[in-house]
């Protein structure tokens, strides 16, 4: 079994302490052959005891367990009693050690197993010199033999219980560490599942968003649609109005247009009444015409007689001639008036023929056109009835177009607040995956900072943030140190790390330059330990003292910053929703406050004083955020102020968490 280096300065610094020289190495050399030969009933007596003792019985499974044993106390006995105390002996010390360990044997059988064989050493040794008792000087030459055998034994026992020891020790740290990655990994597990279900979350609420974004612009699409169609009802039944209006007009002139054929039918009964007479008067003028022409025909042939009269009577009758000739061209005159007469009345009686002829046609036309307005009126009493129907439909359609308008505007409004609500669980599902996150590193620390056996680190961890740059594989990222201690820090960082992982630390703003290797990754910190040099005491104090001023400051105005933002959302200027806020585990101060692991710091009473009102105050700021959502802001503002007094109360307490820091660093260097 390798020896390190650690193992023999321990065993150097036991053999000096004990007394063990090189005049008592000489003695056990002198009594070993005495020891050896007394040492198989020694072993038989000793295991002889133990088999007798139930639970040390239990130890060995058969006698052939025995009998190894026994050779192995033999052979370890005699390297014991070479004087030596070299590699090989604490070898085959570490070796029973681990044996005894191994199968269980607890330290309580240590001294007196011990003791027993002790006892029996002394006495073999005693009886082998009991020759030599005469003198003082005998005497003393066993007394010094005596106590060399014990001193070995002795040292021999305190070997393999150290052995036992760190057997014991090394099982337990093994112990713990599985427990911690045991619980590491279990709560992980835990964390990852509901980080998972924290994602399913996130991703229902993007999806919820996404939805109300779509459900949105289709409800102003359809709220337009509405807005249209209420317009078009609207002119719609404007117009079906007008065109009932212009109907009811048509159906008033057609009414009077029947009316006036009516009328003009009478009218025309009546003219053709009057042609009619107007014919009978032409033909009694014709009739009278033809008297008249036989008048002026019998004239004629008078005045011809009377001409033929004068024209005998001679001289005597030329006066009757002239008078005959007269009445003969009166009577040729009335005959021709009489034929014209005649034809005139001829034509006036055609006239009249056509005119009874065209008042038929024309009072059949009119009879008809009275049929064509009988009916134009019957459909237009029938189209006012449907223009009234639609009239009304339009109307009522219009009124729910309005009514549609109406609900569409409440829908895109419950919209809208639905909208907000899946940003607020978005907003929520993320601190909530973030508090997970922190729940993990919480546990971890509390599982690591509860013993020394848990801790990873046996050197003080210093409070600190300060600014530092990790390069990896050609890759430089800016990151910030947490804590910081000779041999290692914790570093801040968003980029994946794997355990194991070689880097290179550097703090530019001191100059300092330090190789590392990665030995834990938690979300979002990663855990070095410098690889070849060392940070010197000093120097650490001093990275750590000045650091903690600027984390005083820049906390102290992140809280401002916070205050401001939710009084200007209480006053209107900004929107601001309850999910939007960090919490004080999220927040710069909640992560550094949560991952401090330096005892001095965490003994100070600002830092354990801080944790409620932190809390408080982002309780209370968020309590402002739900009274504004909820339309209570006389509430708002009442919580306004007293998150306005608690933010006093954390940065007064950040003021002497500084003070307190630098005192105590005061205080421990001096």
């Amino acid at each position: 079994m390798a020896l390190s280096e650690s193992n023999r300065v321990d065993l150097d610094r036991q053999i000096a302490y004990s007394g063990m020289d090189a005049d008592s190495s000489v003695l056990l050399r002198m009594v070993r052959p005495t020891i050896l030969k007394a040492l198989p009933g020694i072993l038989d007596q000793f295991y002889e005891r133990t088999m007798s003792t139930p639970e040390l019985a239990e130890k060995f499974g058969s006698a052939e367990a025995v009998r190894c044993a026994k050779d192995a106390q033999a052979k370890h006995w005699a390297v014991l009693f070479d004087g030596n105390f070299d590699a090989s002996y604490q070898s085959s010390a570490r070796r029973i050690g681990f044996t005894h360990h191994r199968i269980g044997l607890t330290p309580q059988w240590y001294v007196s197993g011990y003791a027993f064989v002790l006892g029996e050493l002394l006495a073999a040794v005693a009886v082998s010199q009991g020759s030599f008792l005469s003198t003082a000087g005998s005497r003393r030459t066993i007394a010094e033999t005596l106590g060399a055998v014990s001193r070995a034994v002795l040292l021999d026992m305190e070997v393999a219980m150290s052995t036992y020891w760190d057997a014991l020790s090394a099982e337990r740290e093994e112990a713990v560490n599985i427990m911690i990655e045991r619980i590491d990994h279990q709560v992980m597990d835990t964390i990852e599942s509901v980080s998972n279900l924290t994602g399913d979350l996130v991703t229902s609420a993007h999806t919820m968003t996404g939805v109300t974004v779509s459900v949105g612009h289709d409800t102003e699409a359809a709220s337009g649609a509405a807005n249209e169609a209420l317009v078009s009802a609207q002119t719609v039944a404007s117009a079906a109005e007008e065109l009932h209006a212009s109907i009811a007009e048509i159906a008033g002139q057609v009414g009077r247009s029947s009316h006036a054929a009516r009328g003009a039918v009478t009218r025309m009964s009546e003219a053709r009444a009057v042609v009619d007479r107007l014919g009978l008067a032409a033909e009694e003028i014709g009739r009278v015409v033809e008297i008249i022409g036989e008048i002026a025909a019998q004239t004629n042939l008078l005045a011809l007689n009377a001409t033929i009269e004068a024209a005998r009577a001679g001289e005597a009758g030329k006066g009757f001639a002239v008078v005959a000739g007269e009445v003969k061209n009166l009577a040729s005159q009335s005959a021709r008036s009489a034929e014209d007469i005649t034809s005139r009345v001829a034509t006036i009686q055609k006239v009249t023929r056509d005119t009874v002829g065209m008042i038929d046609e024309v009072s059949h036309a009119i009879a008809e056109m009275d049929e064509v307005a009988a009916g134009i009126s019957a459909a237009v009493e029938e189209q006012t009835a449907a223009t009234s129907e639609i009239a009304r439909n339009v109307n009522v359609t219009a009124a729910r177009a309005g009514d549609v308008n109406d609900l569409m505007e409440s829908v895109a409004g419950s919209v809208g607040r639905a909208d907000e609500a899946s940003h607020a669980v978005n907003e929520s599902a993320g601190r909530m995956e973030e508090s997970m996150t922190s729940m993990r590193k919480l546990l971890v620390k509390a599982v690591r900072t509860s013993s020394r056996i848990a801790d990873r680190r046996t050197r003080r961890r210093h409070a600190a943030m300060i600014d530092a740059e990790v390069a990896v594989a050609g890759r430089i990222e800016k990151v910030i140190l947490h804590d910081l201690s000779e041999d290692g820090t914790m570093v801040a960082s968003d980029t994946p790390c794997k355990p194991d992982t070689l880097v290179t630390l550097s703090i530019p703003s001191e100059g300092i330059r330090l190789d590392a290797v990665t030995v834990a990754c938690t979300n979002g910190y990663h855990h070095l330990r410098f690889t070849k040099t060392m940070l010197p005491p000093a120097q650490v104090e001093s990275l750590s003292k000045a650091s903690i001023g600027r984390l005083i400051e820049t906390t102290k105005n992140d809280h401002r910053v916070f205050v401001a933002r939710i009084a200007e959302a209480v006053r209107g200027e900004i929107k601001l929703a309850p999910a939007e806020l960090s919490t004080h585990h999220t927040c710069r101060l909640g992560r550094w406050y949560d991952n401090v692991s330096d005892e001095t710091m965490i003994g100070l009473t600002a830092f354990a004083g801080l944790l409620e009102p932190h809390r408080d105050v982002h309780r209370k700021g968020r309590d402002v955020l739900v009274s504004l959502t909820e339309g209570r802001p006389a509430e708002a503002a009442q919580r306004m102020a007293d998150l306005e007094r608690l933010s006093r109360q954390v940065i007064d307490l950040l003021d002497r968490l500084g003070a307190e820091f630098v005192q105590s660093a005061a205080a421990a260097a001096a």
